[in-house]
């Protein structure tokens, strides 16, 4: 099934809970070995891949120990930082001023 913003908040969490369970059993791994690994009991990986609501930093456990943590960046992309932001952050600039000649060095023309 693919994601998209018309799934329900429940479809999502059964969906999310079918891949994490297909990419423990591609790894192979049993439910139990998971469990410890991950520091969390054999209960939670069973709510986890039912699709239960289950804490965030549970989910991130469990990516670690599958190795699919760096496929968080592409769930969640860094946004760079906007032009008015960087402008923001710059030193402001300094005016620029043109120089003034030394005015003994000026001659109307008619001065020798």
């Amino acid at each position: 099934m693919r994601i998209t913003r018309g799934l329900s908040d429940t479809e999502l969490l059964k969906e999310l809970g079918v891949r994490i369970r297909e990419t423990r059993l591609a790894v192979p791994m049993p439910q139990r070995e998971l469990a410890a690994r991950a520091g969390i009991s054999l209960r939670t990986v069973n709510s986890i891949e039912s699709g239960n609501d289950v804490s965030f930093l549970t989910v991130i456990k469990v990516m670690r120990v599958l190795n699919v943590i760096e496929n968080m960046d592409s769930m969640i992309p860094e946004i760079g930082m906007s032009p008015i932001r960087i402008a923001e952050k710059q030193k402001p600039r300094k005016r620029a001023y043109a120089r003034k000649a030394p005015a003994d060095r000026w001659k109307w023309g008619d001065e020798r």
